[in-house]
């Protein structure tokens, strides 16, 4: 399968009939837009998300964001991980997950896309579950940057880590996630939260770190801000305002 990329949600569509989205969630339009240059998918098209966030303004999720730009007649699959982008251009073993409540088409999809030998895909049709654990596993990363970089040790990480998947399983229940124990305690809760956690290339993490270790100099935290994205950040503002 081949890709083009497209730097704006409305102009990234043409014939093809399956899109991967991966516009940062609190940059996303949450309204259809008007523009007439605007180009929506073709009728029945698959898209593909890899946006993970909860938006600062709407508090939406991606379906929520997808139903109101695009519609109900499209399918919408949402892919998590845990995993680096840059360990998956390396041929490193990873397993993803996708979700759906369209199985058919979810099932085809991961057949056809993830045909390697060293990506193991697995399914689910608890797309609200993939989707609020996808957003807060990168609050609590920064949570856990800063317990590292305070010097904390095993005890409280862990100590942290079970609040983390008890608040995540609550939130899930708030969101009417379908399966949130098989959800949140599997490789796109649990397994994520772990590597956004403690991975020393998690953004996340690394905020975090910086936050703990730069009380008194306020302009190094700017700088990174700056300079990357950092997706807890919005997601914090969207989950708790």
């Amino acid at each position: 399968m081949q890709y083009q990329c497209r730097s704006h949600q409305h102009t990234c569509v043409d014939s093809r009939h399956t899109y991967q989205y991966v516009v940062k969630h609190h940059r996303c339009s949450t309204k259809h837009s008007t523009d007439t240059n605007a180009h929506d998918p073709q009728e029945n098209a698959t898209v593909i998300s890899v946006s993970k966030g909860i938006h600062v303004e709407t508090h939406m999720l991606m379906d929520e964001i997808f139903s109101n730009t695009l519609g109900s007649r499209h399918t919408y699959i949402y892919l998590s991980g845990p995993s680096f982008a840059s360990e998956i251009v390396d041929g490193h073993p990873t397993t993803f997950v996708l979700a759906s409540t369209d199985k058919q088409v979810l099932e085809r999809t991961a057949a056809s896309i993830f045909d390697d030998t060293y990506t193991r895909v697995t399914t689910t049709s608890d797309t609200r579950g993939v989707l609020i654990a996808g957003a807060c596993k990168n609050v609590y990363a920064i949570g856990a940057g800063v317990i590292q970089a305070l010097n904390y040790g095993y005890n409280t990480i862990t100590m942290f880590i079970l609040a983390a998947m008890k608040e995540m399983t609550a939130l899930c229940a708030l969101v009417q996630s379908t399966e949130p124990n098989h959800t949140i305690y599997y490789s796109c809760g649990l397994g994520d939260l772990i590597l956004t956690s403690f991975g020393q290339t998690s953004r996340n993490h690394q905020l975090g770190v910086l936050l703990a270790t730069n009380t008194t100099n306020s302009s190094t935290v700017q700088h990174f801000l700056r300079s990357t994205i950092v997706e807890g950040v919005p997601t914090t503002q969207g989950t708790f305002a």
